[in-house]
């Protein structure tokens, strides 16, 4: 797809398949969750081909029907899979098809800190009718970090409407320009696919492919889109697609096509590969075994290197065909990467308790799980999504996915009633629970136990050595995996600030509760415990207990994470003169405050006891970290 996001910590959301780091997603087919609000009785929102690409040359657009009976603010929101800075990219554009003029109002929101733009009204209001127009909001007035987008696109007060209306919208993407027309600096949503360019045999040949909702969310396929291909009968073995990317596959490192496929029959399937004067045709390496249920057909190219600008698809190559009827074949989540391995199953058990759940009647209510490897399909929408009771009377509800492994996940708990709905969730908005899925495994979890986010910050300047064209920086502790081995699990890879200043970070969601941690390098992508901030202990330790940032340095233990010290410090508190003793073979002291700063640096102690004037540094707490005989040692004083 053509969408760019922001990164700015490893809080991402992925629909698609957990490989490798070095996974090259080809197309997933998916467009960002809509969720539509008092659109009325006939309210809908769609995806669909673009019904006028005069002005709008795009392949598809989003549609809503918007009901006559519905609220003058009737709309959708949508959450992103990261979180949006409007003080660096302050205008948001947005393309709209309407039957009438009326105010259009755009919003950005952020549940978990409370941030919310209120309504931002166009720069240029609507002037066209029946025809698309290109509308700019300016979110200068309203600096701050965003995580949920809101469009309004017919914002009448009181409404006059007598009948249902449809309307259009396309193109939303944010710059720091308000010309209309600039260019998009991070696109929320276009929805855009790779082209598919139909392969087909003549004018009796009526296959078709389409983007729908995905028709069977079960197995290892449980997004919420995909592409139906209608086989024609009278259709040709290699019908199929081709397209031209943008960027071409690199197959020098990803050198295995894997590609999700629902079949109603057992047949072979081919793979392609282009460039001018060469390309490359081969059958899949694993033979296809289930009908009417999601596969992943998996392709070797390790024959070959290089880039490769056009890909093939052919998911029903049998020559002839000899079908007597058309038939419906399914395909999604296109990916080249280094695993030649197809995506396999593994249960994952969800247990919610729910004796502390105010106001839930089990009488009356069901509890449904909802999350990213649902699709976010909406609580009481699908009955394969609510949970059972354990045994009678025991308030515990539990339900078990057989899912691929997938990495991070994000779901929540919702009551039903009777008709679908997102109104009654554990909590209102951010955080998500969040989970990494790498085995089978089950989850109990309590009824409204909220988790935080947590920051991780780490400087690595004085890291010696490290490299960051070569290095990678991993958390590793005991959090949602336990101490896994650095380089294994990419959800705790951090990642540099935009600022390139050398501090790395990464942001958490866990439970109320202590943690120990540390930090590793891992060097061109290889795994390994050899290479921690120190051997051994001391592990970092801190308490979840709110959202929170820390601060650490590469190699110096943080206050409240160190190991019993052997040297002297006193007066504590001092005022004017700290001295500290038994500093046999100290080579360096150092003074950091609670922001993690570094005030006051002592190099070449040649004595077993040194004074340190600390008169000017302002009141407070402050961390001493003493080097010596190899270890690094830490403790606190008090600054009067």
């Amino acid at each position: 797809m053509k969408k760019l996001v922001l990164f700015i910590a490893v809080l991402a959301v992925s629909s698609f398949s957990y490989l490798t780091a070095q996974e090259r997603v080809i197309e997933d087919f998916e467009t960002i969750a809509m969720n539509l609000f008092s659109g009325g009785t006939n309210g809908a929102l769609d995806v669909i081909a673009n019904p006028d690409p005069v002005l709008n040359g795009s392949m598809y657009v989003g549609k809503m029907v918007r009901g006559f009976d519905g609220d003058p603010w009737a709309g959708w929101y949508a959450d992103l899979n990261m979180p949006f800075d409007a003080s660096v990219n302050k205008y948001i554009h947005l393309w709209v098809w309407k039957p009438r003029i009326s105010p259009v109002d755009f919003k950005l929101e952020n549940p978990a800190t409370g941030a919310n733009s209120g309504d931002v009204y166009p720069m240029n209001a609507q002037s066209l009718t029946d025809q698309w127009e290109e509308l700019v909001f300016d979110m200068s007035a309203v600096p701050d970090e965003y995580t949920r987008i809101v469009l309004i696109p017919d914002f009448e007060d009181p409404l006059t409407l007598t009948e249902d209306i449809t309307l259009y919208f396309d193109n939303i993407y944010a710059n720091d320009d308000p010309t209309v027309g600039s260019a998009p600096v991070i696109v929320f949503e276009d929805f855009e696919h790779i082209p598919l360019n139909l392969m087909l045999g003549g004018d009796e040949d009526n296959s078709t492919m389409t983007r729908i909702v995905n028709p069977d969310m079960s197995g290892i396929n449980t997004s919420h889109k995909v592409i139906e291909f209608l086989r024609d009968m009278d259709g040709v073995p290699w019908g199929g697609f081709w397209s031209a990317l943008d960027t071409p596959v690199d197959i020098t490192t990803n050198k295995y096509a894997h590609v999700k496929v629902w079949k109603p029959r057992i047949s072979p399937l081919k793979f392609k590969i282009e460039k001018p004067n060469e390309n490359h045709e081969i059958f899949s390496m694993n033979e296809q075994t289930v009908t009417n249920g999601w596969e992943d057909i998996v392709f070797d190219f390790s024959e070959w290197t290089g880039e490769w600008p056009t890909v093939v698809f052919m998911p029903d190559f049998i020559d002839p065909v000899g079908l007597t009827e058309d038939i419906t074949i399914y395909f999604d989540d296109i990916i080249f990467s280094d695993d030649p391995n197809p995506m396999t199953l593994t249960n994952v058990t969800f247990n919610v308790d729910m004796n502390e759940a105010e106001d839930f009647d089990p009488a009356t209510q069901s509890v449904y799980i909802a999350g990213s490897f649902l699709g976010w399909a909406q609580p009481g929408s699908n009955t394969d999504f609510m949970l059972e009771e354990t045994e009678p009377g025991s308030m515990i509800y539990t339900k078990t996915f057989a899912l691929e492994e997938i990495g991070e996940i994000q779901y929540k708990y919702f009551l039903v009633e009777s008709a679908p709905t997102w109104d009654f969730g554990e909590w209102t908005g951010d955080p998500n629970r969040v989970v990494i899925v790498t085995g089978e495994t089950t989850y109990d979890d309590v009824w409204a136990d909220k988790p935080v986010w947590v920051t991780f910050n780490v400087d690595m300047t004085d890291a010696d050595p490290f490299d960051p064209e070569t290095d990678d920086v991993y958390i590793a502790g005991d959090l949602a995996n336990g101490w896994a081995q650095p380089g294994t699990i990419t959800n705790y890879m951090m990642s540099p600030t935009e600022d390139n200043d050398m501090i790395y970070t990464i942001t958490l969601v866990l439970y109320e509760g202590d943690y120990a941690y540390k930090y590793f390098r891992v060097i061109n992508d290889t795994a390994s415990w050899d290479n921690g901030e120190w051997t051994g202990d001391p592990n970092r330790t801190f308490t979840a207990d709110t959202t929170k940032t820390i601060n650490n340095i590469w190699g110096v233990v943080g206050i409240n994470e160190h190991p019993a010290v052997t040297f002297n410090l006193y007066p504590n508190p001092a005022s004017n003169m700290l001295t500290i003793d038994k500093l046999e073979n100290a080579e360096m002291i150092e003074i950091y405050n609670m922001a993690g700063m570094k005030v006051r640096t002592v190099n070449q102690i040649n004595n077993e006891s040194i004074n340190i004037d600390v008169a000017e540094l302002n009141t407070g707490m402050y961390m001493i970290v003493v080097h010596q005989n190899g270890e690094v040692q830490a403790t606190k004083f008090l600054k009067n």
